[in-house]
């Protein structure tokens, strides 16, 4: 499988993690840990004290100061233990920005991957685009890793959903997705989702309810096609010596993939996405936005060039 754009040569040597002092960001540091003793990569903690910064931050005390959050990324190194390479840094001086210093850092540091843990509640907007981790994702051609707060990880990341729509820029996660599986040795599962007459949306969805028999028989072929689709994906990727199997599901595109990662034991979901602000991208971003909330699995996103 030729590798697309910029992103071939993805090796995810550099791990950069954003913590801000509270247990929630935390949450990212055991995948991570993982990661990178699998990959062998190398882990930059960042702490970087904000200017007019909030006494508290998720209901813990906001680290302000320079030598307290030198001590406190000390203290995470020595908990990520001794079998990765850790260092540590403290962006001292005052940022009101804090999205664009990670970005700033992500260059300095030679990042390959972002780990992030994304603090929004019950809004599934709120999780991505109205986040630190969406500000960063707009700034950066860095893949993003995201980690619900609290969320139960997998021991192992056995095997990794891959959604596709059909286009090219759907595509653009699978070199980053198939890298990832031959470092892990783990499956690949391909889902791409055809919708019903009932779960089509967009600008098509009234015409479709207007010639439903039409309509239906359209999806139909839709669907064939899409099978079809996803055997070419497989086959590529098992000449390039990836596992993958494939799946085409009907209905509603949040709802199937997350009723096939249930299904087939999903432990990490990568994709793409144009990392846009607000939900104006193309489907493949606001489908991030309900999976990660739906799911609670890590979701890696792979810009889109």
């Amino acid at each position: 499988m030729e590798p697309k754009g910029m992103l071939g040569n993805q090796s995810f040597t550099n791990i950069l993690v954003p913590l801000d002092g509270s247990t929630l960001a935390e949450s990212v540091l055991p995948l991570t840990r993982l990661l990178a003793e699998k990959l062998g990569a190398k882990v930059f903690l960042l702490h970087i004290v904000e200017q007019r910064a909030r006494a508290k931050v998720h209901g813990e005390r906001h680290l302000t100061d320079t030598q307290e959050a030198t001590a406190y990324l000390e203290m995470i190194a020595g908990r990520l233990g001794d079998k990765i390479e850790v260092e540590q840094h403290v962006h001292g001086t005052e940022e009101q920005d804090v999205a664009a210093s990670i970005a700033s850092h992500v260059q300095e540091l030679h990042a390959d991957l972002v780990a992030l843990c994304t603090h929004g509640r019950n809004d599934p907007r709120r999780v991505m685009f109205g986040s630190i981790a969406q500000q960063v994702l707009k700034r950066v051609e860095t893949p993003v890793l995201l980690v619900r707060p609290q969320a139960p990880l997998p021991a192992q990341l056995g095997t990794l959903l891959v959604p596709l729509d059909g286009s090219s820029e759907g595509e653009y996660a699978l070199p980053v997705a198939a890298r990832l599986a031959r470092a892990l040795q783990s499956t690949l599962l391909l889902v791409r989702v055809v919708p019903t007459v009932g779960t089509v949306t967009g600008d098509i969805s009234a015409a479709t309810r207007l010639a439903p028999l039409a309509s239906a028989a359209t999806l139909d072929v839709e669907e064939l096609q899409a099978q079809g689709y996803l055997a070419r994906q497989v086959g590529e990727l098992a000449q390039d010596g990836v596992r993958a199997s494939a799946q085409v599901v009907r209905g509603d595109r949040v709802v199937g993939l997350a009723e096939a990662a249930a299904r087939h034991g999903v432990d990490l979901t990568v994709m793409a996405t144009h990392g846009r602000a607000g939900l104006d991208a193309i489907w493949i971003g606001s489908v991030a936005a309900g999976l990660i909330n739906r799911l609670k699995l890590p979701l890696l996103l792979v810009k889109v060039q």
